[in-house]
């Protein structure tokens, strides 16, 4: 149960580790005035800790707020949680506000699993999948610079996901770097890498024993991504003319065969056209066939009666 107590704004403590939910201007006015006019609507969550001190458990910005105004005291909700549950509560909250960073969330639930948590345990009360959790985690094994670049939006969890893909730290690094100076969003991150990928693959395929392809300077890497590798016959096209009809398994398997068995696609276009037109005449000439021997069966029936 949740006790309400009154306490010193200086006797709160706020963690470092915390995924601090963001709000823009519009959002800080609003709080702002709310604050300013009906109080604190949701007090602040703390917990007891060491020296008579209270560790902020929730509500930050309206801690902020209260410190901005000048308030020198606050009424706020103490429970008695351990760390391990008072981390989990604060990302959960943040978490259901849709704002906060994945970075952030990483530390805290970094935090949570050092504090004795499985991966499993925060799945569960984040109402996410381990892979969810695993994935937040490996952002903090990224350099720096990316992290924060997460952090900021300038990269996106997509980002990494593609560049993930990649066979070794130095393609992952020059990746994101490419994305991060470019301002690739995840789908041309993502055609980077497929990209990269059927490179490094036609190089293995001729040699096993040549060094891959040197990184890609930007200006490649630009024209890299003006093209996709297509589905059906496995050529580099330019995007313009990139089409994405929803194919099931078994048309996909069709399109590649008949592709395979005639070639180039617009080879095979030409083929096929050239057999259809064909088949086409067939059928005439055999309609065709079919009335004249109707029309002389006629003239004999004709003949025979006269």
């Amino acid at each position: 149960m949740a006790e309400m107590r009154t306490v010193r704004v200086e006797d709160i403590v706020v963690p470092e580790v915390r995924a601090t939910a963001k709000r823009d201007e519009e959002q800080e006015a609003i709080l702002r005035a709310t604050v300013e006019q009906f109080g604190v609507l949701n007090e602040p969550i703390v917990r007891p800790v060491d020296g008579g001190k209270y560790e902020l458990v929730a509500g930050l910005g309206r801690l902020t707020e209260l410190k901005r105004q000048g308030k020198t005291e606050v009424q706020v909700k103490v429970i008695q949680a351990d760390k391990k549950t008072a981390l989990m509560m604060h990302l959960a909250e943040n978490l259901a506000r849709g704002s906060t960073n994945p970075v952030d969330e990483a530390r805290v639930l970094q935090a949570f699993i050092d504090s004795g948590a499985t991966v499993e345990e925060a799945a569960k009360i984040t109402g996410h999948t381990p892979e969810w959790v695993q994935l937040r985690l490996a952002l903090l094994k990224l350099p720096e610079v990316y992290q924060q670049a997460v952090a900021e939006g300038k990269l996106k969890i997509g980002h990494v996901v593609a560049a993930g893909q990649l066979p070794t730290p130095e393609e992952m690094d020059h990746c994101l770097g490419l994305a991060l100076k470019l301002g690739w969003t995840v789908e041309v991150a993502q055609n980077y890498v497929r990209q990269r990928l059927a490179e490094l693959e036609a190089v293995r395929l001729r040699d096993e024993m040549a060094p891959p392809p040197e990184l890609p300077e930007p200006e490649k890497a630009q024209e890299m991504v003006r093209y996709f590798v297509c589905a059906g016959c496995s050529r580099s096209v330019d995007r313009s003319l990139a089409r994405t009809p929803p194919l099931c398994e078994e048309c996909l398997t069709l399109l590649r065969y008949v592709i395979s068995q005639l070639g180039a696609p617009r080879e095979a276009m030409e083929y096929l056209y050239r057999a259809v037109s064909t088949y086409q005449e067939y059928l005439r000439f055999q309609g065709m066939k079919r009335t004249f021997e109707e029309m002389d069966r006629q003239r004999q029936q004709q003949g025979s009666s006269g």
